[in-house]
């Protein structure tokens, strides 16, 4: 295995990077974590939130911790429609030259017909809703839930499932959400739970993100699908590139590379050579995959 004193460096702001804190703890690698939220640091394990900051960071911020910090390896495993911190990310990891390796979740294959509406964003689903009449079920986070307030009954029409934050909450009772129309859980939510909602509230439009499989898309899409509720998915803000947890916690620390040094660069690849310093010290073979603009070089020997 690596040495431990290479520290990697974890933008945790999913299911797959609170995920990848903890198992990196307990291959007791050196890593430091980032949430923007206490809520999101409650949510690990005791050892792991020893490890893990507070805070949303600017880029400003976000290069200097990096700098200070000075990581082997940055792993943003922020969410896809983060898009805004993932470019503060990959800006601050191109200056200081740090290898940069972004955890995708797989996406879901969609197409709009009669049941499914494609929207590009929050605003273009409420101004799609202004049109329509029915009960709204808002999935999406409390962050991009102003884009509703358009709805003139939007009191009445709207129920938000948000996370159980006391802050959030408040400013939304303050905003006229309150009672049953403003439901406090922590998901993802099974199939079952999500039907319940849709019947109970008499939805007849859920309005999601394509948060993959792990963000529980598929639960809410069946649960529309069989409660005859239509759904209006806000699609993606970008195509990226990308490796899944299973591929990255390989690459990490699986059992196939025990005794493997490589690495991933940040580099462009027409400027490195095949065992170039800080890319394969072990002089291990490598496959060439483009990542975006950068390039990650992953040891054959490990996939």
């Amino acid at each position: 295995m690596r040495s431990q004193k290479e520290m990697i460096a974890v933008f945790a702001g999913t299911t797959e990077g609170r995920q990848l804190c903890e198992y990196l703890v307990k291959q007791q690698r050196d890593i430091v974590g980032f949430v923007a939220t206490e809520y999101g640091r409650a949510l690990l394990d005791e050892e792991t939130k020893k490890r893990v900051r507070v805070g949303r960071l600017t880029e400003t911020e976000m290069e200097q911790v990096l700098k200070t910090e000075s990581p082997s390896l940055v792993v943003d495993a922020t969410h896809p429609y983060a898009m805004e911190v993932t470019q503060n990310i990959q800006t601050a990891c191109t200056k200081l030259n740090l290898p940069y390796l972004r955890l995708k979740r797989k996406e879901t294959k969609l197409e709009q017909d009669e049941t499914t509406i494609l929207v590009k964003s929050a605003k273009e689903a409420a101004d799609w809703l202004l049109k329509k009449k029915g009960n709204v079920l808002l999935t999406i986070g409390s962050k991009e839930m102003e884009a509703f307030q358009i709805l003139p009954d939007f009191t009445q029409r709207i129920y938000a499932r948000i996370l159980p934050m006391a802050s959030m909450i408040a400013k939304w009772e303050q905003k006229g959400l309150t009672g049953r129309h403003l439901i406090g859980m922590q998901g993802p939510f099974s199939e079952q739970m999500n039907r319940t909602m849709i019947e109970e509230f008499q939805i007849q439009y859920l309005v999601t993100k394509e948060s993959g499989a792990t963000g529980g898309f598929i639960q809410k899409r069946e649960a529309a699908k069989k409660t005859g509720c239509k759904l209006v998915v806000i699609e993606r803000p970008q195509k990226e590139e990308g490796i899944s947890l299973e591929e990255l916690m390989k690459q990490l620390g699986g059992e196939d590379e025990e005794n493997c040094n490589c690495w991933s660069w940040n580099g462009k690849l027409e400027d490195a050579d095949c065992g170039s310093e800080g890319t394969n010290p072990a002089g291990t073979a490598f496959d060439w995959s483009k990542t975006s603009d950068r390039t990650v070089f992953s040891c054959i020997d490990c996939n």
